[in-house]
């Protein structure tokens, strides 16, 4: 979890995060499996967000597929997508999903992949198709002369 202490840079923080940023700073988009948490974002993830200090997801395109053992999953969709690209510049692709009652998902998948749920899948594999095309679309802004992180850090 963030500490004050991470922002000093200190041998801890490089020797325990050093690695997770060269992985992400690496990727060229994400997917986010975000588990429902109390109906909302678990926080731990959000803590991953407050720990981007080098810009790791910066102008990267992201998908977020919710998921919930009930009928819940949109808020931690809504709250992502409200409070973590802020310094973080992270791209939300317009498409989400949302898996209810994920172990009855699971369940069928796992008995006939595709077959009991062709519309879920169906989201799924078009989701995934938007953000590689999204990936593809944003390495020419990431490379952009244009884009100045250190101009201004923050997102406001």
């Amino acid at each position: 979890m963030w500490d004050p202490e991470f922002m000093s840079d200190s041998d801890l923080w490089r020797d325990s995060f050093g690695g997770i940023e060269r992985k992400f700073r690496s990727a060229s988009g994400f997917i986010f499996v975000v588990p429902e948490y109390g109906g909302m974002a678990p926080p731990i993830l959000k803590n991953l967000f407050l720990l981007d200090r080098n810009h790791i997801f910066a102008h990267k395109p992201a998908l977020i597929v919710a998921i919930s053992e009930g009928l819940g999953g949109a808020y931690p969709i809504a709250e992502l997508r409200m409070s973590s690209y802020k310094n973080t510049r992270i791209c939300w692709i317009p498409h989400h999903v949302i898996v209810r009652r994920v172990s009855q998902f699971t369940a069928a998948t796992d008995e006939a992949p595709k077959a009991n749920l062709p519309q879920a899948w169906t989201r799924i594999d078009h989701a995934c198709d938007v953000l590689f095309a999204y990936s593809t679309a944003l390495q020419g802004m990431r490379s952009s002369a244009n884009v100045d992180l250190s101009l201004f850090p923050n997102g406001m």
